[in-house]
């Protein structure tokens, strides 16, 4: 491997975190007193997007509680400073049961208050999407604006079964597969496709990329290629392109 390419792929973010039961949980759509949300998780870490407002929930899952804030275009206080580029923002609780969750919210930073109550129940036909048990080890996506790339670097720290690559791809009308091929030691180590998973509630043409495999791999580096160049890249990932591997370590 080129040592500059190495170096560059020796400083992308990676994230080490289980995906406990409880996320099949959370994702999903929702119907909540704060209008229709979508849940997505990524090891322990939640994002979502809701009606009101363009509403967004960044927040943690720990067991079935789901704490962190969301952030609005407008609210009846604006916050002393800016959360992901908005004035309008508080924090949140709520805990979630299979088909319901009930919360609590503040504005800003204040602990959230039993005065201000926030609840849903998850939209009929709406499952979570394709849950694992398996960690995550590896990630490296982020909420910039996307570019195009056709492949992903990622780095395991462990030799590791692998039995999911999610991509985040910009999909063509009614497309539901893309094909991929995952790289190793300069070798086709899994090839097959990769099939159309929970998409952006409003960019509804960027959606998840899921193949679901069964593959050892080494510790080191390796590389999953997707078969068009739709796949997203930003400053945020180091122009690699939008990756997360789940799997067990050997």
């Amino acid at each position: 491997m080129n040592p500059s390419l190495r170096t560059l792929l020796a400083t992308l973010l990676a994230t080490l975190a289980p995906l406990t039961a409880s996320a099949s949980v959370v994702d999903g759509s929702w119907q909540t007193t704060e209008g229709q949300l979508t849940l997505t998780t990524a090891g322990s870490a939640v994002t979502g997007r809701y009606t009101n407002d363009n509403g967004e929930i960044v927040a943690t899952l720990s067991g079935n509680v789901l704490s962190g804030y969301w952030i609005e275009d407008n609210s009846n206080t604006r916050c002393p400073t800016a959360r992901n580029g908005r004035y309008h923002w508080g924090r949140i609780r709520w805990e979630f049961s299979a088909d319901a969750f009930a919360g609590i919210w503040s504005y800003c930073d204040a602990e959230p208050v039993a005065a201000n109550k926030w609840s849903g129940t998850r939209i009929a036909g709406s499952p979570p999407s394709a849950p694992t048990a398996d960690p995550v080890l590896y990630q490296n996506w982020n909420r910039d604006r996307c570019g195009h790339t056709d492949r992903a670097f990622f780095e395991l720290g462990a030799a590791a079964w692998v039995t999911r690559v999610v991509a985040w791809v910009q999909w063509a009308g009614s497309e539901s597969e893309i094909g991929f091929t995952l790289h190793s030691a300069g070798k086709v180590a899994a090839q097959g496709t990769m099939q159309r998973g929970t998409c952006d509630p409003y960019q509804k043409d960027w959606c998840e990329a899921v193949a679901d495999t069964t593959v050892d791999l080494g510790r080191g580096f390796h590389f999953v290629e997707v078969a068009r160049v739709k796949q997203c890249q930003n400053e945020g990932s180091r122009l690699n392109g939008f990756i997360r591997v789940h799997g067990r370590t050997r």
